[in-house]
């Protein structure tokens, strides 16, 4: 699966609609999500109560940072760290192995054969994701977890958006509706885990982390200054062709971001944040 070259730097292929590229800064941006998210829950890989797996496999897993959490946690467990792209080279623990793999295309890996499969932030950037998770669900053991970690679209009040706020906002609905692509997929991922009608237990845990100003909240203000920084470093940094053709020139990258982080009311800024899990019967 070879990635495309975007002004000497790689990007996802073009039958994805992956809207960042993958170098070193993105591996960086994703680490970062990784150890505010870990700090959220306290060292834990998830919010759900996990036995002892054998087998674990992360989809989408970007710069392999939970993977390797995963494997450091259950040493005894083969994890499988699953990405369109190739992996960065890095150390990873022996029980790790890389692959590729597109969620978009028929999946090869062996079915029910998974105690834990792991997705983060990775339905929200994939066209029709109810389907792809359905198919997802048919690697999953009896009795294993899925769990999902995913997010929608910022919410603002449209009565006091900024524009360059509005123009991202346009962007990013046009360039969603034109891949398929859902802009509440947090929202619903609870919902379309139910509707598989496999799993014998589904829980949420949704939280609204409240970007600008910057929450003063005790419980979320250190995950909220994560995912800032995480959201506006991808959205201002390098981004694919599409989406500059669509407007985000660097000029109106620069009013966003200085809109999305001038401490104001008027310039409110929430992103849901949903940590999903579900057990299959069995």
């Amino acid at each position: 699966m070879a990635n495309e070259e975007v002004h000497g730097t790689s990007a996802h292929r073009t039958d994805t609609p992956y809207a960042f590229l993958n170098d070193d800064a993105e591996w960086a941006r994703l680490d970062g999500t990784h150890r505010g998210i870990t700090e959220y829950l306290h060292g834990e890989l998830c919010t759900a109560p996990l036995e002892d797996p054998h087998n674990i496999l992360d989809l989408g897993a970007g710069s392999g940072a939970w993977a390797i959490h995963a494997a450091n946690t259950y040493p005894a467990a083969q994890v499988t760290a699953a990405d369109i792209s190739p992996m960065p080279a890095r150390p990873y623990p022996p029980n790790v192995q890389t692959i590729q793999l597109n969620l978009l295309l028929p999946l090869t890996l062996p079915e029910e054969s998974y105690d834990i499969i792991h997705l983060r932030l990775v339905l929200f950037h994939l066209p029709n994701p109810q389907t792809v998770l359905t198919r997802i669900t048919r690697l999953l053991a009896p009795a294993g977890h899925l769990l999902i970690e995913d997010l929608c679209l910022p919410q603002h009040d449209p009565a006091t958006l900024g524009p360059a706020q509005a123009l991202y906002d346009s962007v990013c609905r046009t360039y969603m509706a034109q891949h398929a692509l859902v802009a509440d997929t947090g929202a619903r991922v609870g919902a379309y885990m139910r509707e598989t009608g496999v799993f014998a237990r589904v829980e949420e845990r949704e939280v609204a982390l409240v970007l600008n100003p910057l929450t003063d909240d005790p419980d979320t203000r250190e995950l909220a200054a994560v995912m800032r920084r995480t959201v506006l470093d991808a959205m201002t940094g390098r981004l694919a062709p599409e989406l500059v053709a669509l407007g985000l020139s660097d000029a109106v990258k620069a009013a966003w971001r200085a809109e999305m982080t001038d401490g104001t009311e008027a310039h409110r800024w929430v992103t849901p944040l949903y940590f999903v899990w579900g057990r299959k019967a069995g």
